[in-house]
């Protein structure tokens, strides 16, 4: 999975920082290579960083989605995400997340009214 370059610098010191406590060579989440993340200790965690902190809780369900919605912002592609996402299929890609590829229905009528235009201007169609 790609990581965000603003994020690399900050992983990389929590990595060092288990490494340098003797626990978890190699691994930033979980304990074995077989056992790689418990989910429920990690929101866990977050929970108990996010009242620390005084803000709003956020699951990591919806940090997935938004992981998402903004790689599909940033440009990537649905056969990419489905990967990064670890979807059966990219069929399960686009039942999810369609709707916020390029090519949804508002742009396609805007596309097919600006071919309808041209097409009028120029001819090669009849309104009827």
């Amino acid at each position: 999975m790609p990581i965000a370059s603003a994020l690399a610098p900050y992983l990389r010191g929590q990595l060092m920082s288990l490494r340098r406590d003797g626990r978890r060579a190699g691994l930033l989440f979980g304990s074995t290579a077989t056992r790689p993340f418990d989910s429920r200790r990690m929101q866990d965690r977050a929970d108990t960083a996010w009242e620390a902190a005084g803000l709003e809780r956020v699951t990591l369900h919806a940090c997935r989605h938004l992981y998402a919605s903004m790689s599909i912002a940033a440009g990537v592609n649905a056969h990419a995400l489905c990967r990064y996402m670890g979807h059966s299929s990219i069929a399960v890609t686009f039942d999810l997340y369609g709707h916020l590829f390029p090519g949804n229905e508002s742009e396609a009528a805007a596309l097919l009214d600006g071919y309808l235009e041209q097409a009028f201007v120029a001819g090669s169609a009849s309104p009827h």
